[in-house]
C-alpha cells in the first residue's frame, strides 16, 4: 500500500527558510520515515542511513534537525506537528467510517419504507418502481465483499498462523493473479483451496515458497487432491491380498477385515 505524507507545505517552507539544500532534504526524508515508522532512529548512524549520507554530514545536519525531533516518554524521537497531523488523519477516518456507517443505516430503512411501496404497485400493476430496483442494486454492492480483498486476507490470514510470518503481499500482482482465477472458480473455493495449499505439506510448494503466484500454479494439483480425499475407500478385487499398508488403512478406519 503506497504511504501518503501529509505534508503542510506552508508550514514546512516557513521552517526551512533559509535553509541550505541538504538540511532541507535531511528533514524531509526524516519526517517521511517518520510517517512511514512512527518515528526516527535514535542513533546517529540509522539516521545517516535514513538521510543517505555519511556519519560526519549526519552529525553535522543533526546540530539543527534535532529540535524538530524532540524525544518523548518513550524514549522515541518524534515531530511534534507530524504527530499531530497522524492524529487528526486517524480522527477523520474514523469519523468517515461512522458517516458511512449511518449512510448504510438511513439507506436500509429507505429500503425498508419503499420495499412496502413496491408490494402494493406489484399488486396493483404488476411491475417494479424502477427507482427501487436501482437502490435495491446499490445496497447490494455496498454490503458485498471484494472478493480480491477478501480472498488476499484469507491467504494472508493462513500464510501468518501456519508459518508464524506475515505475507508480503504484492497488491498489485497477487491482485490481477486472483481476478484471473476468479474467473472460473468461485471465492470460496478459492478460500478452501487456500487452505490446502498450507496443509498439504507439497515438496514443491515447501521448497519453492508459499505465494499467490505458486499457489495459483498449484491450483489444478489441490483440486486433484481435494477430490482424491473426498473419494471412498476403494477394498481391492476379491482374491488379490492386501497388502500390509492396506491393512493398517482398513484397521484405522475400523473396517472389518475379511480377507
Amino acid at each position: 500500500m503506497t504511504e501518503i505524507l501529509p505534508l503542510d507545505v506552508d508550514a514546512f517552507e516557513d521552517t526551512t527558510a533559509g535553509w541550505p539544500p541538504d538540511e532541507v532534504g535531511a528533514y524531509l526524508r526524516l519526517l517521511m520515515y517518520s510517517w512511514r515508522h512512527g518515528a526516527i532512529p535514535a542513533d546517529r548512524k540509522s539516521i545517516a542511513t535514513v538521510v543517505r549520507c555519511s556519519d560526519a554530514t549526519a552529525f553535522r545536519l543533526w546540530h539543527r534537525l534535532s529540535a524538530k525531533f524532540p524525544q518523548s516518554e518513550d524514549g522515541c524521537r518524534r515531530n511534534p506537528r507530524l504527530e499531530r497531523t497522524r492524529r487528526e488523519v486517524a480522527e477523520n477516518a474514523a469519523q468517515l467510517l461512522l458517516n458511512l456507517d449511518q449512510d448504510l443505516e438511513d439507506l436500509d430503512l429507505n429500503l425498508g419504507s419503499k420495499n412496502v411501496r413496491t408490494e402494493e404497485i406489484r399488486s396493483s400493476h404488476g411491475t417494479e418502481d424502477c427507482t427501487v430496483s436501482t437502490m435495491r442494486t446499490m445496497h447490494a454492492s455496498l454490503h458485498r465483499p471484494n472478493p480480491i480483498r477478501y480472498l488476499l486476507s484469507v491467504f494472508c490470514r493462513l500464510h501468518r498462523e501456519r508459518l508464524g510470518v506475515p505475507y508480503a503481499v504484492m497488491h498489485g500482482k497477487d491482485g490481477a493473479l486472483l481476478k484471473w482465477l476468479l474467473q472460473t472458480h468461485e471465492a470460496d473455493k478459492i478460500a478452501h483451496l487456500m487452505e490446502t495449499f498450507f496443509d498439504t505439506g507439497d515438496e514443491f510448494i515447501q521448497r519453492t515458497g508459499y505465494t499467490i503466484g505458486i499457489f495459483i500454479s498449484s491450483v489444478p494439483k489441490l483440486i486433484a487432491h481435494m477430490n482424491a480425499d473426498r473419494l471412498p475407500p476403494q477394498d481391492p478385487p476379491v482374491g488379490r491380498k492386501l497388502t500390509a499398508a492396506q491393512i493398517t488403512l482398513r484397521t484405522m478406519r475400523g473396517d472389518d477385515d475379511e480377507n
